[in-house]
């Protein structure tokens, strides 16, 4: 009869709403899952932005310094004269500095630019100290993640994108994977010290990878710092 038409077609009707709300769940969803995707790749642009950052007052500080180099320059010689008096102790002294310096994750450049001040008339030397300064930040912030701080170092980087990418590295090529993030800085560098210590690598392939890997950049700075001091000097 005329109650049972109406009873199908409303039973029709809401059948039909059914339908077509299970079928935008999947659209809504995917909506939430692309932003959440764009936030997480928007998560690798603020390394990109530190870096800009860095060189900017980098070119800063060089521009202010060359501009200044007749009272800056008696200042850096006077720096050298001090480290070269010091005898044995004064690469030691530096190479602690710079150990401290970057595991309390402070700017490489600009420790680095001082190893290379110290030095600037003995680059290799520079070089040298200020790898093994690297090294020994290196060190600390791997032994003190894998022995005391693991559970700390995890949530606070363990959710990151940057630290997964990093994760998967190590795991699929080990020392190999720590060779290519040193001598590529995609990730935050003095960060690594520590996130490394959480993946399964084991102390050796890491100290040796990330020390040879990190040796250009270092040498980049460090011979980039002593070349400036030369042209202040020459002019």
């Amino acid at each position: 009869g005329p109650r049972c038409r109406s009873w199908c077609e409303q039973s029709t009707k809401t059948r039909i709403r059914s339908m077509c709300l299970v079928k935008r769940r999947p659209s809504s969803d995917f909506g939430r899952t692309s932003r959440s995707q764009m936030n997480a790749d928007t998560g690798a642009r603020p390394s990109k932005i530190k870096w800009l950052v860095v060189g900017c007052l980098l070119a800063a500080a060089g521009y202010v310094l060359f501009q200044t180099r007749r009272q800056v320059v008696p200042a850096l010689n006077a720096l050298e004269a001090w480290v070269s008096e010091a005898g044995m102790l004064g690469p030691i002294i530096l190479i602690l500095v710079i150990g401290v310096w970057l595991a309390l994750l402070l700017p490489a450049p600009l420790v680095l630019g001082i190893a290379g001040t110290a030095y600037a008339h003995n680059p290799l030397l520079a070089v040298l100290v200020s790898l093994l300064g690297v090294g020994l930040a290196q060190c600390s912030g791997f032994l003190l993640t894998r022995f005391y701080l693991r559970e700390s170092v995890s949530n606070k980087l363990g959710h990151r994108v940057w630290f997964q990418k990093l994760s998967q590295t190590v795991d699929k090529n080990g020392a190999r994977g720590v060779f290519v993030i040193r001598i590529l800085p995609v990730f935050p560098n003095t960060l690594c010290n520590y996130a490394l210590g959480l993946t399964n690598i084991s102390f050796g392939p890491y100290i040796l990878a990330s020390m040879v890997g990190s040796l250009p950049l270092v040498t980049v700075l460090v011979l980039g710092t002593s070349g400036f001091i030369y042209l202040m000097e020459s002019t």
